[in-house]
């Protein structure tokens, strides 16, 4: 969880998406337990205020991207994948995280 919360701290300007999908979205409702409207501000101003400053988003709008993520978490209760469970599936997205 100290590696989620250093997440959001940073920049990044690759996996961007994965993040918020299997990372970012799960450990605010589901770790945290923030609502959705806090949830939401909080992966906006890490997109928008530090992510795209690095490198520019493509698709411009994540909107919809964070809006799936946050109530797939919701309604079927998603925790953030395991940090074991990221290095085999996306070793590029772990480098950045640590």
């Amino acid at each position: 969880m100290k590696t989620i919360s250093s997440l959001l701290r940073k920049s990044i300007n690759d996996h961007r998406k994965s993040a918020i999908r299997i990372i970012i979205a799960p450990y605010l409702i589901t770790t945290r337990g923030l609502d959705y409207n806090q949830s939401f501000e909080i992966i906006k101003d890490w997109v928008y205020d530090k992510c795209d400053k690095v490198e520019r988003l493509n698709p411009r709008n994540f909107n919809h991207i964070m809006k799936e993520a946050l109530n797939r978490s919701i309604n079927q209760n998603w925790r953030p994948i395991s940090f074991d469970k990221l290095k085999k599936q996306n070793l590029d997205l772990c480098s950045m995280i640590i």
